[in-house]
């Protein structure tokens, strides 16, 4: 009998001190966290990022320096509507359809253009000029102008009717 009780006497102080032993150490366990990366955002005023800003924020500004156009449906003219913004469409491109060559005299609702320019130019260029029936970038890279391949049959508003605002 007393075997028995040193042996469950024993076993109570192994289980005791194991509890002592736990309670000292305590748990520890660890969180292991995967690094994160972290993000510079550059300044917006960072001339090195100007062309990926442009991308990113503005798109390219369409202004008409004499007469009236159709850009994407809208009408721009020399002194109506300002400049025509192209948001960036998220490629390495901007795309725009431009009608030109229109008569200035012809006043009636939907006419046939002389010129429709299916253009398109690399989205960092923040502004473009259409003059003389082309467009153009300001430093003499881009241009895309109306020619004998760019006749078209289309019938669409007219810039100079009054009404169309």
């Amino acid at each position: 009998m007393r075997f028995v009780e040193l042996s469950i006497w024993a076993q109570f102080a192994i289980s005791v001190s194991g509890l002592a032993i736990f309670k000292t150490l305590g748990v520890r366990s660890t969180i292991v966290r995967a690094p994160v990366p972290t993000l510079a955002i550059p300044r917006p005023d960072d001339p090195a990022l100007e062309g990926h800003m442009n991308r990113l924020n503005k798109g390219t500004n369409i202004h008409v320096s004499r007469g009236c156009i159709l850009i994407n449906g809208s009408k721009r003219c020399e002194t109506f509507g300002g400049p025509y913004n192209v948001m960036y469409q998220g490629l390495s491109e901007n795309k725009a359809t431009i009608y030109a060559e229109f008569d200035g005299d012809e006043t009636p609702s939907q006419v046939k253009p002389g010129c429709k320019l299916t253009a398109s130019w690399d989205a960092e260029y923040s502004d473009l000029d259409f003059n003389n029936n082309c467009l153009k970038d300001r430093s003499g890279k881009y241009s895309k102008c109306c020619d004998d391949t760019t006749t078209t049959d289309d019938l669409v508003n007219n810039p100079y009717d009054p009404t169309l605002a």
